[in-house]
C-alpha cells in the first residue's frame, strides 16, 4: 500500500517539475517578434527591393506590431494575426506556423 502511494507522489512530483520547466522556458513576446521579423527579412530578401521597402515602412510605422497578438498559455505561447496562428513557442524555441 505504501508503495502505490509513493509511486503516485513521485509521478505527481515529476509532472509538476515538467510543467514548471515548461513555464519557465516559454518564449517571450520579444522572442516571437524577433522570429517573425527574421522571417519577413528573409522573405523580403528573396522578393526584391519593393518588399524590403514595404517591410521597412511597416516596421517604422508599427503596422506589423499593431496586428500581432501575444497569447500566454502558461506552458507555451502563441502569436496570432487576425485570429490566424503565426508562431508557436515552447522550450525557448519559436516555430513559424506556415499558412497554405
Amino acid at each position: 500500500m505504501a508503495d502505490s502511494n509513493t509511486g503516485k507522489y513521485l509521478l505527481a512530483l515529476i509532472i509538476i517539475v515538467l510543467l514548471l520547466g515548461l513555464a519557465f522556458t516559454k518564449p517571450s513576446r520579444e522572442t516571437h517578434r524577433a522570429e517573425i521579423y527574421a522571417y519577413l527579412q528573409r522573405r523580403a530578401a528573396k522578393e526584391g527591393f519593393m518588399s524590403w521597402l514595404g517591410l521597412a515602412i511597416g516596421t517604422d510605422l508599427g503596422l506589423i506590431d499593431a496586428h500581432l497578438e501575444y497569447h500566454d498559455y502558461v506552458v507555451f505561447s502563441v502569436v496570432t494575426c487576425k485570429n490566424e496562428g503565426v508562431t508557436f513557442g515552447i522550450l525557448n524555441t519559436v516555430f513559424l506556423v506556415e499558412s497554405e
